[in-house]
């Protein structure tokens, strides 16, 4: 579960500074705005948690024992 949940509006607010911006919810989401000689892009990834996507029940993952 996110932590920080970055909204809609502060999302449209970001703008590129002299600094590389690197903002994350905690839930797996990370967002970066590169400075403004590079451009001021904003790029994203979501890289989910594998505590808690992993499982120790082998059937909840569709292998048989053997």
């Amino acid at each position: 579960m996110a932590l920080n949940k970055i909204t809609d509006m502060a999302f449209r607010n970001l703008k590129a500074t002299d600094k590389v911006q690197i903002i994350s919810d905690g839930g797996g989401l990370i967002i970066r705005v590169r400075d403004k000689k590079d451009g001021g892009a904003i790029s994203y990834a979501f890289i989910p948690d594998s505590r808690q996507t992993a499982s120790n029940d082998i059937e909840s993952t569709g292998f048989k024992r053997g």
